[in-house]
């Protein structure tokens, strides 16, 4: 395209950083950035995005927040795509005032979470052993209208469970179920690996039963330490 007097524009960077990042080519894919920059061709939200994740991605989480609060000094309207990596790199670095300041932002910047951050967040606080906080991040997405998917579930009963709250999990699986949608074969697992680890022989039998009652046709992996 270059060789023949073709200036790639936006659209085309953003297609090649994208397909770089999928690739795993990260430093390809800076590299393009770089070049982009130089050519003049201005990146849009699209490309800030993508070049945040994968700094993330790729360990660098600290040149990500640079470029964050770089663009955020100017005219840059950040989404949730911007903050969905930063605070996910934060939590897993250990730094969760950051990861709460970060969510904190969104709403100065206008940006509403989705369900998606708030499993990052579930996720993120409830694997660091902050399971009470992560509940109430999962009450906070319901009491603001935003319906929680599978994987919202999913990630509750399985932080619930490593916890040894089962019964807090199996309140949270049924709910899942209450909200008309189906679980899949990672939840019935979770759920049978937390009553098998914590709650005996017995209840992970009754749990069995009922699926079984209830025509959940699965086939279950049982992890017992």
């Amino acid at each position: 395209m270059k060789s023949a007097g073709c200036a790639p524009d936006t659209f085309t960077y953003n297609s090649l950083i994208d397909a770089h990042g999928k690739s795993g080519k990260i430093n390809e894919l800076f590299d393009l950035y770089d070049e982009m920059l130089a050519r003049g061709c201005k990146p849009n939200t699209i490309t800030y995005n993508m070049v945040i994740s994968n700094l993330v991605k790729s360990n660098r989480l600290d040149k990500a927040m640079d470029l964050y609060y770089n663009l955020v000094s100017g005219d840059f309207s950040p989404t949730p795509c911007t903050f969905g990596p930063l605070i996910d790199g934060l939590l897993k670095s250990g730094r969760l005032d950051d990861a709460h300041e970060m969510f904190d932002g969104m709403v100065h910047y206008g940006c509403r979470p989705n369900s998606a951050i708030y499993n990052i967040l579930v996720n993120g606080f409830g694997k660091l052993g902050h399971v009470d906080t992560a509940c109430e991040f999962f009450k906070r997405m319901v009491k603001e209208g935003i319906r929680p998917d599978l994987k919202s579930y999913t990630i509750l009963v399985d932080i619930l469970c490593i916890a040894g709250r089962v019964d807090d999990a199996l309140h949270y699986f049924e709910k899942l179920k209450q909200a008309g949608l189906d679980p899949d074969l990672v939840a019935y697992n979770l759920m049978i690996n937390g009553l098998g680890r914590h709650k005996g022989q017995k209840k992970l039998y009754l749990f069995f039963m009922k699926c079984r009652i209830e025509g959940s046709c699965l086939i279950f992996t049982l992890t017992i330490p």
